[in-house]
């Protein structure tokens, strides 16, 4: 079995493992339901940091820049953790670079304009309808920070298809994809309702999608 699978292994039984500790919080678990949480959603972050990196530090500017966005989301991981609006505020916005740097990622590996600006005007008038969605319900403190996402994120799924039509790895899209709607399945959580179903489909993407792209970093 190769390091790569190991940890990819490790990130799926972490994620099962957040899903119970979730779920048990929900339930009223408390403190020992909290204390879960905090080792199973680091550790599953952590493997798949680690799995991007199995190979060696990546030689290529692509390779990098993934990697920055594993880093980046791995502070996401961690800062959504608590329960605090400022904090959750300081998550997005790791979130957020996390996108900008697999935007950068995308573009140093080479992009067709023509797929970039075909995934775009879809993108926009998806990202229109979940904005206004998710912008209703936001706390006032998080309405820009809101629709700032969406742009970013929909902009790194636009430029993982682009680099796809160039020839790029087939794995970018369906992780890109992946990463859009499990950010849905945050927000649907967090601003809407809590709850383990949201959770259910949501996590699973998230590091699916995480995995995906540390598994493209040294193709």
């Amino acid at each position: 079995m190769t390091a790569f699978v190991v940890l990819a292994s490790v990130t799926g039984v972490s994620v099962l493992a957040l899903l119970a500790a979730e779920a048990w919080d929900l339930r009223g678990g408390g403190s020992a339901a909290r204390a879960a949480i905090w080792v199973a959603k680091p550790t599953a972050a952590s493997a798949f940091v680690a799995a991007s990196l199995v190979n060696g530090f990546p030689p290529t500017g692509y390779g990098r820049w993934v990697v920055v966005a594993l880093l980046f989301s791995w502070w996401g991981d961690v800062l959504l953790i608590p329960r605090s609006q400022k904090v959750f505020l300081a998550g997005i916005l790791a979130f957020l670079t996390a996108h900008v740097a697999y935007a950068i990622a995308f573009v140093a590996r080479g992009i067709s304009l023509t797929w970039v600006l075909s995934a775009a005007v879809p993108l926009a008038a998806l990202g229109v309808l979940v904005g206004r969605y998710f912008v209703k319900h936001a706390p006032p403190g998080l309405k820009k920070a809101v629709v700032a996402y969406i742009g970013v994120l929909s902009a790194m799924v636009a430029l993982a298809l682009g680099a796809y039509g160039r020839g790029g790895d087939s794995l970018l899209p369906i992780a890109a994809v992946a990463f859009y709607l499990s950010d849905i399945s945050v927000a649907l959580n967090r601003f809407v309702r809590p709850s383990t179903l949201h959770r259910a489909w949501g996590m699973p993407l998230y590091f699916g999608a995480q995995i995906l792209f540390a598994a493209t970093v040294s193709r």
